[in-house]
């Protein structure tokens, strides 16, 4: 849904840049787009990209493990497949998601992991657990 939104503004921000570069050369923006509107659309769409704050727990361990992305699908895969030699890797069994909170920014979702690996986060993250 998210990848959807973010293609159907990367694609009005350019027609809109195509309107304005025909406006102002009164040409076709194929031979005008220069680095500088294409930068502008890489901006955008690091705007428009959300970043996800996760729990993840592991029944057979009984472990939890909170952590950022900006791509859960992907992430859960590796946590999964024990791509990297982390935390989670030490574990045998699956992680599930327990919880997902999306943020704009990377750094938004930085300070929520930080929060949530808190004490008084880890006592609101215990709350998903499934029993």
């Amino acid at each position: 849904m998210i990848l959807i939104a973010v293609k159907y503004l990367t694609v009005r921000i350019a027609k809109q840049i195509d309107v304005l570069l025909f406006r102002i050369y009164n040409t076709s923006s194929i031979t005008l787009y220069s680095g500088v509107a294409l930068r502008r659309l890489a901006e955008v769409a690091q705007l428009t990209t959300m970043f996800d704050v996760y729990v993840i727990y592991n029944r057979q361990a009984g472990k939890i493990y909170i952590g950022q992305t900006a791509n859960i699908d992907k992430r859960m895969q590796e946590h999964n497949q024990h791509t990297f030699k982390g935390f989670t890797a030490r574990f045998q069994g699956s992680w599930e998601l327990i919880f997902k909170e999306s943020t704009a920014t990377r750094s938004e979702a930085l300070k929520r992991e930080k929060q949530l690996k808190s004490f008084r986060g880890r006592e609101f993250v215990k709350t998903f657990i499934p029993g």
